[in-house]
């Protein structure tokens, strides 16, 4: 997420709802500070990137706006913005993996890495593979999913996801396709349940 810092934006109740929405989900917001504006203290967690006047073709101070950023900036920017991109979901993939792991070790279940999201948990020598989601589930995820699965009983897998930010009628078109496909879905907050079923 971008957050376009210029002097008056962090008076706008919407702007602030959607970089707390942003935080809460674990996506790095990126914060633009126009010239000559300070950093608010709610701001604190957000990635800052400070904006000069030399940063724009004109700098227009008018209440109007209207300043384009160089061509310059504006490639700073986007590489950041990937940067930032990459990492936040490599950190929220690290913590699906180790609510998962943490959660089977706090009940004697072994667990162990296959690949970058791809996690065996074992009970009573059978195996269970579980697929990190990052972002909303979806049918073409599912079918992926299971692809990779070479051989294994898809009944044998789940997909885990973080249902926190996304909508209810998501999680229900999600309920639904576990109805209609072997490879079942997982919420993250269903993950202590799961196991102990096992």
């Amino acid at each position: 997420v971008i957050l376009l810092n210029s002097p008056k934006a962090l008076e706008s109740r919407w702007v602030l709802e959607e970089a707390a929405k942003a935080n809460f989900m674990g996506i790095t917001v990126l914060q633009l500070v126009w010239p000559g504006v300070s950093r608010d203290p709610k701001t604190d967690l957000f990635e800052p990137f400070y904006l000069d006047k030399a940063s724009f073709k004109d700098f227009d101070t008018s209440a109007d706006g209207g300043s384009i950023l160089t061509d310059a900036a504006l490639g700073t920017i986007l590489t950041t913005v990937e940067e930032l991109r990459a990492r936040s979901l490599a950190s929220r993939q690290t913590f699906l993996i180790n609510d998962l792991c943490d959660t089977a070790r706090g009940l004697g279940i072994t667990t162990a890495m296959q690949g970058p999201r791809t996690i065996d948990v074992i009970k009573n020598s059978n195996s269970f593979r579980v697929f990190a989601t990052v972002g909303v589930p979806d049918a073409v995820l599912v079918q992926e999913t299971e692809r990779e699965l070479s051989g294994l009983d898809p009944k044998n897998s789940r997909f885990l996801y973080d249902p926190r930010s996304i909508t209810p009628a998501w999680i229900e078109h999600l309920e639904w396709l576990d109805k209609h496909v072997p490879l079942k879905a997982l919420k993250l907050n269903r993950i202590s349940a799961w196991l102990g079923a096992l």
